[in-house]
């Protein structure tokens, strides 16, 4: 999971402000080695903290033809968001409502974690629907 070496406890308070603002702004995937797998909640940090603009980037990577793995899932998950958003109201109250309580979850462990980016886009479309549900009685 998410953990922190000693020599990362005595970072300046610059460096913890700056992990901070990734964390809030949807950009905590820039705290990972591209070379390391990231958890689960990494790729709902992005949508539960994105802007509508770094979704559509997301939506719309850069090789669409050959995008796979992370990138294909964020780009499904992404476009998935805006469209939801689009029919069940504003963005920010689909994240605040649905995507940050899925992303706290995940990183308190208190939601199974994913195992797969199938199993990722199961559980975000999964949240997405139930908000649908409980919204339209």
């Amino acid at each position: 999971m998410w953990h922190r070496r000693q020599r990362d406890l005595n970072a300046p308070a610059s460096d913890v402000v700056e992990e901070a603002t990734r964390l809030l702004t949807g950009r905590a995937r820039e705290t990972i080695p591209p070379a390391h797998g990231a958890p689960a909640w990494v790729a709902v940090n992005l949508l539960a903290h994105g802007t509508e603009s770094q979704l559509r980037g997301a939506a719309a990577p850069r090789d669409h033809m050959t995008a796979a793995g992370w990138t294909a899932a964020l780009a499904y998950l992404s476009s998935a968001l805006l469209a939801f958003a689009a029919t069940e109201g504003d963005l920010t109250s689909v994240q605040r409502e649905v995507l940050v309580p899925l992303e706290l979850a995940l990183l308190a462990g208190t939601a199974t974690a994913p195992s797969t980016l199938g199993q990722l886009a199961a559980l975000v479309m999964d949240a997405l629907d139930t908000h649908r549900v409980r919204r339209d009685p």
